[in-house]
């Protein structure tokens, strides 16, 4: 559930009057960290939330720890961020 809120959380900038809801899907997905940590859902959320909030470091090794749980999930984000880092 938290997973599927801050996925909702990390697509409403453009439909949203919330200051930030990047910040708040990452302070979210940070609540259940041990257990995503394990997950390359968790990881593909929060490499898109760190992306968004123009942490690329972070947002990269999300991707690479994705791609380490189910590999090539994440080729593609890994592509266009490293534009970026």
């Amino acid at each position: 559930m938290i997973l599927a809120y801050a996925r909702a959380l990390n697509y409403l900038q453009d439909f949203s009057d919330q200051t930030n809801p990047f910040e708040q899907a990452y302070e979210l997905l940070q609540t259940v960290s041990d257990t995503g940590m394990k997950d390359a859902e968790w990881h593909l959320i929060m490499a898109s939330v760190s992306f968004n909030l123009q942490i690329y470091a972070e947002a990269v090794k999300h991707a690479e720890l994705a791609n380490t749980i189910i590999a090539g999930c994440a080729d593609d984000m890994l592509a266009f961020y490293s534009q970026y880092y």
